[in-house]
Formats: C-alpha cells, sequence, structure tokens
C-alpha cells in the first residue's frame, strides 16, 4: 500500500484524492494549497482522509500537486526536503518517490 498525498483540494486535486480514496486501498491523505485550508478540512471529512501534515508529507511515497500557480511558493516550500519514502532494507541509501505536478489554473 503506497502513502498519497494529494495538495490542492479544487476541481482537480479533489477530482484525483476523491478518485484514490474511493477506488484503491492506498493510505490518501490531502493538503490544501494554504495552510489551514477550510477546503482540505471540509473535503478530508468528505472522502474520510486526513489532512497531511508536515511529516505525513515528507514520508509519502507520491505526492500529487495541483495548485493554481499562486500558490506553487507556498507549495514548494512545504515540499522542502521531500525526497519520496525510505525504502525498507536500506532506508539512508535507497530512496524512492514521486513528485507529480499538475498544471492548474482558474479559466476566465
Amino acid at each position: 500500500m503506497k502513502k498519497i498525498v494529494v495538495i490542492g483540494t479544487g476541481r482537480m486535486g479533489g477530482a484525483f484524492a476523491t478518485a484514490f480514496a474511493k477506488r484503491t486501498s492506498h493510505a490518501v491523505s490531502i493538503r490544501g494549497s494554504h495552510a489551514g485550508s477550510s477546503s482540505a478540512a471540509a473535503l478530508s471529512r468528505q472522502l474520510g482522509v486526513r489532512v497531511a501534515d508536515d511529516k505525513e508529507l515528507s514520508a509519502a511515497d507520491v505526492v500529487f500537486v495541483a495548485t493554481p500557480p499562486g500558490a506553487l511558493d507556498e507549495v514548494a516550500a512545504a515540499l522542502k526536503g521531500y525526497a519520496g519514502a525510505a525504502r525498507q532494507g536500506n532506508p539512508r541509501l535507497l530512496r524512492q518517490g514521486a513528485l507529480i505536478g499538475i498544471g492548474a489554473a482558474v479559466a476566465r
């Protein structure tokens, strides 16, 4: 089972979080593009998943980033030091993980 964190709770991030939570057996958590996001809290209650804290974020196997461009500085700060999850057997040498960015923007 993988630990998946979805950052962003808008249309795209919400759709990914919903699909992972409802259609997979992975441990899914979410995080808003801004600290203390009320939309992340609401979506976590709706889906029955956790709001990811910094520790959970840094331990994730896969991180999906689906935020508007204006939120990228704050998201990048939250991801500072993310190197994927330590692999069992030799946590100091073997690191694995995926950081997937999805260009999300507001269409007008």
